[in-house]
């Protein structure tokens, strides 16, 4: 848990759709855990040096599309926003992240995932020079080939 996010938000959810729904939230809260003594040391993911949790009270919009494009194709898109009502409120914190797994046949699967996160109490620090230059926006992507066997009696 270097780091562990944990989200607790009171709202209304609207689901106009089986595949889709959204979730407002004017009240909630964001709790980030830093187990790493090194990182909470260096005041990793916005922690106060030292300490090994950072909490936030804010608002929340959560959005989730989880459908069948095409047959054997499902795209899972989840966004969530977070606003800090206590520091920089205009400054949201975006975890966006898409899945689309592809069912080849009955023992193979492809997924494919991708992760876009802006966080401004994430630091970034340049590696030419280790100076702090502030938030960027981080991607991630990671394609996986799967194969499922049943042995049956």
């Amino acid at each position: 848990m270097a780091p562990g996010y944990f989200q607790l938000a009171i709202g209304l959810s609207y689901k106009p759709a089986d595949y889709f729904s959204v979730l407002l939230s004017p009240i909630g809260s964001r709790l980030t855990v830093v187990n790493d003594q090194r990182l909470s040391d260096e005041g990793a993911y916005g922690v106060e040096k030292g300490k090994a949790s950072l909490f936030q009270a804010g608002a929340s919009v959560n959005a989730l599309f989880k459908k069948d494009i095409v047959k054997n194709v499902n795209l899972m898109s989840k966004l969530d926003l977070f606003s800090n009502y206590l520091k920089n409120p205009e400054n949201i914190i975006v975890n966006w992240e898409n899945l689309i797994i592809l069912k080849v046949n009955k023992y193979i699967s492809v997924n494919f995932a991708a992760m876009l996160i802006y966080d401004d109490n994430i630091a970034y620090i340049d590696p030419d020079d280790g100076i702090q230059r502030g938030a960027r926006t981080q991607f991630m992507e990671t394609f996986t080939v799967g194969f499922a066997y049943s042995l049956d009696k």
